[in-house]
């Protein structure tokens, strides 16, 4: 049994005539009336009663008519489904980003791609910078919104620049420098400093942090960690000590009703990247960085 077998049976069928079926097709109706008297063989049994004049369908004609329209149907989508899934129009993405990261333009990227590719489906994860870079490798996230620093070391991850986001120093409001309209580094000078807790992962955020932010003006015994950026702000109003951060997660230091304070000085940026691993074959993260790279670009 083969397609062409069930189309021509099904137009026979619906056409009540073998000659306008072979019309349809384009074929004589010998050929026609050879395909059908095959397809009968092969199920045992009779499709057809045929007169002269008239074509009418068996009861178990009947049956296979409707059941050879839901085969060819159900195939049809079979065959769209998997183009679709090898042009990445239908798959699974998986995204990460840095904590706090969802405050930029993040979630109206996502919106907007979700729109015009709604059969992708796509799953989220936050977490901090070593981790992210961890999973990208491992294939357990597909794309990662992250904090640069030495991405380049980890094998076969590429990347997009973002957006490089000025860091503030955050402090408690009733802090001796709160009322500051800039610190410099002098300032921060033996402050005790909250950071995200990090693994010793290869890129080395944690030494890279210091020392781009805080250089030789940190007690490094005076260094506390913690698992969120949450944490480290509710740590901060406790008044366990400041730290820095980058300008997108104000919105969550004003819950806090925490003061953050430019730092002059010095250049001190997060930059920001789309990374993911070249070797990375799923065809909806291709679409995902080729719609991402328009939106940057154009912005």
């Amino acid at each position: 049994m083969n397609t062409n077998q069930l189309q021509y049976f099904i137009a026979v069928a619906e056409n009540k005539s073998f000659t306008r079926a072979a019309q349809q097709f384009y074929i004589s109706q010998t050929a026609v009336t050879q395909q059908i008297k095959a397809l009968e063989e092969q199920l045992g049994v009779e499709l057809f009663t045929r007169t002269k004049h008239k074509v009418e369908l068996t009861p178990s004609g009947t049956y296979f008519l409707s059941e050879s329209k839901a085969i060819l149907h159900r195939l049809h989508d079979a065959i769209e489904q998997a183009r679709l899934i090898s042009h990445g129009v239908l798959g699974l993405l998986r995204i990460g980003w840095i904590n706090g990261f969802e405050q930029t333009a993040l979630p109206d990227w996502i919106r907007k791609f979700h729109d015009e590719f709604p059969e992708i489906s796509m799953q989220f994860h936050r977490d901090n910078a070593i981790n992210l870079y961890d999973m990208l490798q491992k294939r357990e996230l597909d794309l990662v919104f992250n904090i640069r620093f030495d991405a380049d070391r980890y094998k076969n991850i590429t990347y997009i620049h973002i957006q490089e986001f000025p860091v503030l120093a955050i402090l408690p409001p009733n802090h001796p420098l709160a009322d500051k309209e800039r610190l410099t580094r002098e300032d921060l000078r033996g402050e005790p400093f909250i950071l995200v807790r990090q693994g010793d992962g290869e890129i080395g955020e944690r030494q890279q942090a210091i020392r781009k932010y805080l250089t030789d003006c940190i007690d490094y015994d005076q260094i506390h960690y913690a698992n969120d950026i949450e944490t480290i702000l509710l740590m901060i109003s406790a008044g366990f000590g400041v730290t820095f951060l980058p300008i997108y997660t104000l919105s969550t230091v004003k819950e806090y009703h925490l003061k953050a304070v430019p730092i002059e000085g010095v250049s001190v940026t997060a930059d920001i990247v789309a990374a993911w691993d070249k070797d990375n074959d799923n065809s909806s993260l291709a679409i995902f960085t080729n719609e991402l790279q328009k939106i940057i670009y154009q912005a």
